[in-house]
């Protein structure tokens, strides 16, 4: 019974989020990949190095590389803190010759979790900071909160399909407060100490963005615990 509602969720998220059409019909296909470590420090805390690639225009250029780290500190079975910082290289394309910017983000997020079985609700609440300076005189600076609502149904064999909705909201934009979404559909797979993840994702954009008003994503990723 719980599967089929898993299911339905992520049917009925897709369905909906490709009825929705840009204005100015300006769309993309995206490739994410990311590859990391995770160490158990202890009991209650733990360490996390991800590297991740993008591409983008429909997946024949790089949109970004980043390497990022975090810790979490889990306090209690549904409660965990997260801090983390990523350091991106982003290139600009004129007249098709990249100019590559570097961008700096540190995040904090509260995490919560509710299980119940075969069923997993988790929630993630991040405030980011992200900020660019162009050789110390020109400098962007953002400020997001982002809102995020996954639901896990284990599979059994290691599988654990999800889908998942998230809101940005971003301070201090003309645009106004809300910046966009992204709904995704996926399957962790578990074995010992591998996992591996694949999703699809649509993102929206809700305001003015150099980024394609809506984009299709397709994403993979590989963690090794020890």
């Amino acid at each position: 019974m719980q599967m089929k509602i898993v299911a339905l969720l992520g049917f009925l998220l897709v369905v909906i989020c490709s009825q929705a059409r840009p204005a100015s019909g300006a769309s993309d296909f995206q490739l994410w990949s990311e590859v990391g470590l995770k160490y158990k420090l202890s009991k209650m805390f733990r360490f996390e190095l991800d590297g991740l690639f993008r591409l983008e225009d429909n997946a024949s250029r790089m949109k970004s590389l980043a390497p990022e780290f975090s810790f979490t500190y889990r306090a209690f079975k549904f409660l965990r803190f997260r801090a983390g910082y990523r350091y991106a290289v982003k290139p600009e394309y004129t007249d098709g010759s990249p100019t590559y910017y570097s961008w700096h983000r540190f995040f904090f997020d509260v995490r919560l979790r509710y299980r119940l079985k075969p069923v997993t609700f988790k929630y993630r609440l991040r405030y980011q900071e992200q900020f660019m300076v162009d050789n110390g005189f020109d400098s962007i600076y953002q400020h997001t909160l982002r809102n995020k609502l996954q639901v896990e149904f284990n599979a059994g064999l290691g599988f654990e399909p999800f889908v998942a909705g998230e809101l940005f909201i971003r301070f201090g934009d003309n645009d106004g407060l809300l910046h966009k979404w992204r709904a995704t559909v996926g399957c962790d797979y578990q074995y010992e100490a591998h996992q591996f993840s694949l999703f699809y994702r649509i993102q929206g954009m809700l305001n003015g963005s150099d980024e394609p008003a809506l984009a299709n994503i397709l994403g993979i990723s590989y963690h090794y615990s020890f």
